[in-house]
Parts: structure tokens; C-alpha cells; sequence
């Protein structure tokens, strides 16, 4: 939440509590005036009217405000994720490449894909690569999380996985939390070879279509 917004809600948690005094006051005055010795209905009336009125008007410029912050904290979670979807568009996360005490991830990298993918490929186009996750307890390889300079090569590379059949690597787009969870429910409703991703995107094969799926429910 930005600054703005907190302290908007500062004020509208304010206007609230004033908004509780008018009501205490206003109870307050009504009551007063139920006494037997006023006796006047009709100015009862009046100050009832008065009073909700007010208060109706207060509620609804308070419903208002809420209403435009909330708009503004979606756009921000909206932005918020496109960023990061941009992020992970340059990633790829490998699979099955031996993990060593002292490696030099960023040389492994480029060697596996020179060779494996029979593709030219310099250090200069990979911007950073990491193990993900701590080391695990039955020593297998952590997977590689590997951030290319630009998308382009990114794709160049993804498209060319079909040259590691057989070798134990495998390579898989950087998915959102997310969508990984849904991507591995899809995968086991329909197989590994009729579901794939895109750009971050999960399609499947469902009655001999192609069918993009972003959600469960898109497999029935």
C-alpha cells in the first residue's frame, strides 16, 4: 500500500470516528426529545430526518473513498504482478544438471547449452543463474534458475529443449507460484506430452485442442 493510501485511510478512520460521535450525539438529541415534558412529535420527526440524512451522507462519502482506494490497490497488485511477470519471461529453470560444492554455474550453463541445444550462445547473454531452494538432505541437484539478457534469446533457447531428450536435463519456463500448482494438477490430468507451457501461459489438449487453461475448472 503507498503512502497516499495509508494515509488517506488515516483520514477516512478519523472521519469515522467522528461519524460514531454524530451518531452518539444525535441518539443523544432524539433522545432528550422523547422526554414527556417537549411533548412536540413533529420536531422529533424533523431532527430524526435531519440526523439520517446526515449520517447517510457521511456513510456513502466514506463507502466512496473506500471504493477508490480498493480500485487503486488492485491496479498496484496488477502492476505489481506484470512486473514480475516480465521478470520471469527472461527465466528458465533447469533440471538434472549435477550440483558440485565449487561450480561455476554461469560456464555450466553456456557449455550445456552450446552443446546440448546446438546453439551459439556467449556468457554475455545470460544475465545471472543461481540454485534455487537450499541444499536438500538427499543430495539431489537443486534446479538452476537461469535469467537471460532479453527474451528473445530466452525463447531461442526454450524452443530448442526437444535436443535434450534422453540426456536427464530438463527445462521448463519460471512460472508464478501459482501457476506451477495449477501446471502440475494439469499435468497429471492429462499427461506430461499434452500439456505445455508458453510465455508463462498453460495450454493442454483436451478432445484434440488446443486449449489454453487458467484454471481447473478449464480441464472439464
Amino acid at each position: 500500500m503507498s503512502t497516499t493510501d495509508k494515509n488517506q485511510n488515516k483520514q477516512l478512520a478519523s472521519r469515522i470516528e467522528k461519524l460514531e460521535a454524530l451518531l452518539h450525539q444525535g441518539l443523544a438529541d432524539i433522545k432528550g426529545q422523547m422526554s414527556p415534558k417537549e411533548g412536540n412529535q413533529d420536531n422529533l420527526a424533523d431532527s430524526i430526518n435531519v440526523f439520517e440524512n446526515k449520517f447517510r451522507e457521511s456513510i456513502k462519502d466514506i463507502k466512496s473513498e473506500l471504493d477508490n482506494i480498493n480500485q487503486r490497490i488492485i491496479n498496484q497488485q496488477k502492476d505489481v504482478e506484470t512486473l514480475k511477470r516480465d521478470q520471469r519471461s527472461k527465466f528458465l529453470v533447469i533440471n538434472g544438471i549435477d550440483e558440485k560444492e565449487k561450480e561455476d554455474l554461469l560456464d555450466v550453463v553456456v557449455k550445456l547449452i552450446n552443446q546440448k541445444f546446438k546453439l551459439s550462445i556467449l556468457n554475455t547473454n545470460i544475465d545471472t543463474c543461481y540454485r534455487m531452494g537450499k541444499k536438500r538432505q538427499d543430495k539431489k541437484p537443486r534446479p538452476l534458475a537461469v535469467k537471460f539478457v532479453n527474451k528473445w534469446m530466452k525463447q531461442k533457447v526454450f524452443a530448442a529443449k526437444k535436443n535434450l531428450k534422453g540426456s536427464g536435463v530438463v527445462i521448463s519456463e519460471m512460472l508464478s507460484s501459482e501457476n506451477r500448482n495449477l501446471f502440475m494438477k494439469v499435468r497429471e490430468s492429462v499427461g506430461a506430452k499434452n500439456c505445455w507451457t508458453y510465455e508463462g501461459n498453460i495450454y493442454a489438449f483436451l478432445n484434440n485442442t488446443r486449449k489454453p487453461i487458467k484454471s481447473i475448472i478449464d480441464l472439464t
